[in-house]
C-alpha cells in the first residue's frame, strides 16, 4: 500500500535527516533505527510537539514504512 503524498514527503525528509545526521542508509529494508533517532528526525522535520511525534510514528507504522521490533528499536520495511 502506498502512503499518501504528504506521508511520503515527510518520510523522505525523515530518511534524508537520518542519512545526513546519523549515516543510516534507509533506502534498503531491514535497517534498524533507535526510537530516539527517529524522534529526533521527526522533531527536526515537523516540530517537537508530543502530539506531532505520536502522529507521525503512527502514520509511518500504519503505512508499513516502519515496524517495531522492540519498544526502542524500529526496522525499516
Amino acid at each position: 500500500m502506498n502512503p499518501p503524498p504528504r506521508t511520503a514527503k515527510v518520510w523522505a525528509q525523515v530518511k534524508e535527516y537520518l542519512r545526513e545526521r546519523f549515516g543510516y542508509e534507509v533506502v534498503i529494508s531491514g535497517v534498524q533505527i533507535p526510537r530516539k533517532h527517529l524522534i529526533e528526525a521527526i522533531i527536526a522535520v515537523r516540530g517537537g510537539q508530543e502530539r506531532t511525534i505520536r502522529r507521525w510514528l503512527r502514520e509511518f507504522e500504519a503505512f508499513h514504512l516502519i515496524k517495531w521490533i522492540s519498544p526502542q528499536v524500529c526496522e525499516v520495511i
